[in-house]
């Protein structure tokens, strides 16, 4: 091989994604860092930056934290290579994230979403959205009939996550990218509960990917954040509505995202594994106190098959079942000892809730009825403890009831 040939083969290679985990494409280092080089991005914890080089005529990259920052701009470097995105803006929550992208992308027009949806996404669309001149259209995203129909010359965005939060459901992707390309309609997916690690969007042809960087990406429960990943002419037109809203990061929380990717590659590869232990035990050993487990990993799952497709690497750290009827869910959950019962997923803890009375309070009754958020429904974020110890846990709680 010749000097022409290893340096082609050089260009062309790319780290594993464990590797990128840990030092991501690191461009912005050389550039900001000066001479110091320190192995751990700093915290650049300030407002504005002296730009008196800007005399000239030619301002910095940095002036106003606001507009950018080193930190948050090795943070939105690292994301966008992790889900093999052109560029990347990071927020200050998830919601702060969807908020802006709507608002850039579907001013004027319609947002066709699949109801089956985060309980904040779903406030969003019912409470805010139509306020601002737009209009939400709720369509079974597995009924690729359905939605073809329900678009109209204003629709602008295809809005779901795929599984969905928290019934599981999971869709065909490709399906509604085609739908998308072949009406000039852009495609928004939430990949919080994926994560980059189980799933890239982007490569079965979505437009945007979006997250709530306070679940997996974060994976430690100590930060609340958000990231849009996509082409940069689609970033160029979302970034008017982060800075003009204000829904930015600040540094310091960019930077514990930054920590917390370091071990993204590890934590999953444990939530994948403990969470198909627990599924399997729930639904094969608790049949005397479960009616269904919901987990896209099990042969049961209705979307099992399609799920495979897209999920290489795990089915994901999140599970649903529903308890048989007259059970006592609060004993059940009061009894309990490993898991939190809360909000939110994503953590090393393993979280556990009722959506019906928490993740999903604000939607209304008829709604979750419809897609199966009853009141025995519980959501379980099986977190990276020895799955011994988590499985003992419920088969103790569940022994009590």
């Amino acid at each position: 091989m010749n000097n022409k040939e290893n340096k082609t083969k050089e260009e062309n290679r790319r780290d594993k994604f464990a590797t990128r985990c840990i030092h991501g494409p690191k461009k912005y280092a050389p550039d900001v860092y000066g001479p110091t080089n320190p192995v751990t991005t700093p915290i650049y914890m300030t407002s504005a930056f002296n730009v008196k080089q800007g005399l000239n005529g030619v301002l910095p990259n940095y002036i106003y934290t606001r507009g950018s920052n080193p930190t948050i701009s090795e943070l939105q470097a690292k994301l966008a290579d992790l889900e093999n995105g052109e560029d990347c803006l990071a927020f200050g929550s998830g919601m702060a994230a969807i908020s802006s992208t709507l608002l850039a992308l579907a001013k004027k027009g319609t947002i066709i979403a699949d109801p089956e949806v985060y309980g904040g996404t779903h406030d969003l669309f019912k409470k805010q959205i139509v306020n601002l001149g737009m209009d939400v259209k709720f369509v079974d995203f597995n009924d690729i009939e359905k939605v073809q129909n329900s678009i109209t010359d204003d629709t602008k965005v295809l809005y779901f996550e795929s599984p969905c939060n928290p019934t599981m459901k999971f869709m065909n992707l490709e399906e509604i990218v085609q739908i998308g390309k072949d009406n000039n309609i852009l495609t928004v997916f939430d990949n919080t509960l994926n994560s980059p690690y189980n799933l890239n969007p982007l490569d079965y042809g979505i437009d945007v990917v979006v997250h709530s960087c306070t679940k997996y990406i974060s994976g430690h429960g100590d930060v609340v954040a958000g990231a849009v990943i996509s082409k940069k002419k689609i970033i160029r037109k979302i970034m008017k509505s982060l800075h003009e809203f204000g829904g930015i990061i600040s540094p310091f929380n960019a930077w514990l995202l930054l920590r917390g990717l370091r071990s993204l590659h590890v934590r999953m590869e444990r939530h994948n594994e403990n969470a198909i232990k627990l599924a399997k035990y729930l639904e094969s050993k608790c049949k005397d106190k479960i009616d269904k487990v919901l987990y896209p990993g099990l042969e049961s799952f209705p979307q099992h098959n399609i799920a495979k497709r897209y999920l290489k690497k795990g089915f994901g750290g999140v599970l649903s079942f529903y308890l048989k009827k007259g059970l006592d869910l609060p004993k059940f959950l009061s009894t309990l000892k490993i898991p939190a019962y809360t909000v939110s997923l994503g953590d090393t803890d393993t979280l556990i809730e009722d959506p019906y009375n928490l993740s999903h309070f604000g939607m209304p009754r008829k709604t979750k009825k419809a897609i199966g958020i009853t009141f025995s429904m519980v959501r379980v974020s099986v977190g990276i403890e020895a799955i011994e110890d988590l499985i003992y846990d419920f088969e103790r709680a569940l022994s009590v009831i």
